[in-house]
């Protein structure tokens, strides 16, 4: 495609610089014509003025022809056509002093020129057209200013010159062709330059671009490297301060992935339990640390963390219920306990204990049911003692009593058996 485009405007270049010529040498012919007409005029040779001011017209039209047209072959032809009758009318006339026949040598120039390769017949037919008039003059048919002698002369010189004028013609073509190859060949190299540079082009618009992306997609990686250090730095930062609020807390806790394998402990936790975070992490908190209750041990499946994943609720034992967890030197711990599921999207993934040990609370509970105990005790004894005195003067056994006194003295029974009853309410509750 991109050499018969190269074709195309040599071709076009060829036909352009051809259509210049031609008008050149239309605008040069049409001067020569008036300056000759004008010389005739002068000379009083009507015929040859309104011929040549003829011609020229003709050749002013058949110009504005060419322009419209841009037909090249119609115009060389009319502007031959018209030189071939001028010529033929100088060889009836002779022109001034009988000099025209001398115009005769520009013919096969004018043809060649105008035609190429097709200008040899125009060359021929004007010999063969002075062959024909010398015929005609020497059978004395017409009558011209020229002898036999002189037309035989001026046919030998007309062909010597064609031929002259082809040979030139050839090698002037010959050289135009190898011009006209050349030229393709460089408008082919020109055609491949600018495919490649534009290709170049093309390739550095692309590795630019991909550059700037390169840059760009640089400069995101980095702002998020940015950014995601500094959340890690956040992130870090909360988590050191998580880990010790929950290493502060004054309760024991434990955090459990889903598997049931402690992930995290607190101090309360390792000083409660005699347990470091070393030792617990990684192992199943119902295994590492047994529970009892009511002097029996738990098993797996009733422990608060057990149920706490089974059924992804809080699982809360108070401190009324008796429980201990069980330290590594075998002693008890007795412990209120809170178990809480860690949920994601409604799923367990893990759960954290919550105990609290309650020594001290059992302690104040024993002392003070002790002291209830010891208390209702040392109230019975005199109760009973009063009650019976009070039931001896009632009876009079120590003497007659008023109506008066005995009033006093069976409300004095009554308030003595509620302080009995309220006394044995606390005996019962000790």
């Amino acid at each position: 495609m991109s050499e018969e485009k190269n074709t195309k405007i040599v071709i076009r270049n060829d036909a352009e610089r051809k259509l210049k010529e031609v008008n050149y040498f239309s605008a040069v012919g049409i001067v020569a014509l008036v300056i000759f007409g004008t010389i005739h005029l002068f000379l009083g040779n009507k015929f040859f003025v309104w011929l040549e001011y003829s011609m020229a017209l003709i050749g002013a039209l058949n110009i504005y022809l060419l322009y419209v047209s841009k037909n090249i072959k119609l115009s060389s032809s009319v502007i031959l056509l018209l030189m071939n009758i001028l010529y033929i009318i100088l060889l009836f006339t002779g022109g001034i002093s009988n000099t025209g026949v001398f115009w005769f040598f520009s013919w096969p120039l004018l043809a060649f020129f105008l035609k190429d390769k097709g200008g040899i017949v125009w060359v021929i037919g004007s010999i063969l057209e002075i062959i024909f008039i010398g015929v005609l003059s020497s059978l004395e048919l017409i009558s011209i200013p020229y002898s036999a002698v002189q037309l035989s002369q001026l046919g030998a010189s007309l062909l010597a010159v064609s031929l002259l004028a082809y040979f030139y013609w050839r090698v002037q073509d010959g050289y135009s062709v190898e011009m006209k190859e050349r030229t393709m060949v460089l408008y082919q190299e020109i055609e491949v330059r600018k495919s490649l540079e534009a290709s170049l082009e093309k390739s550095v618009r692309q590795a630019n671009s991909s550059n700037e992306q390169l840059e760009m997609t640089k400069k995101a990686m980095l702002n998020l490297l940015e950014d995601l250090k500094e959340e890690k730095g956040i992130l870090a930062k909360e988590q050191a301060k998580d880990e010790a609020i929950l290493k502060s807390i004054g309760e024991g806790l434990v955090v459990m992935d889903a598997s049931g394998a402690i992930t995290f402990v607190n101090k309360v936790f390792e000083s409660s339990l005699g347990i470091s975070f070393e030792e617990a992490r990684g192992n199943m908190f119902v295994d590492l640390v047994p529970m009892m209750e009511n002097d029996k041990i738990v098993i797996s499946s009733k422990r608060a963390i057990v149920q706490v994943f089974k059924k992804g609720k809080v699982v809360s034992y108070p401190g009324s219920t008796i429980q201990y967890y069980i330290r590594h030197d075998g002693s008890k711990l007795p412990v209120a306990i809170t178990a809480t599921p860690i949920l994601e999207n409604k799923m367990v993934v893990g759960a954290v204990v919550v105990f609290r040990d309650v020594t001290k609370e059992k302690e104040i509970d024993r002392a003070k049911t002790e002291f209830v105990s010891l208390a209702s005790h040392q109230l019975r004894t005199p109760l009973t003692a009063i009650n019976w005195l009070v039931e001896v003067l009632l009876a009079g056994n120590a003497g007659k009593i008023s109506k008066k006194q005995h009033e006093i003295l069976g409300q004095t029974k009554k308030s003595a058996r509620r302080m009995a009853e309220l006394v044995d309410s606390l005996l019962n509750v000790s």
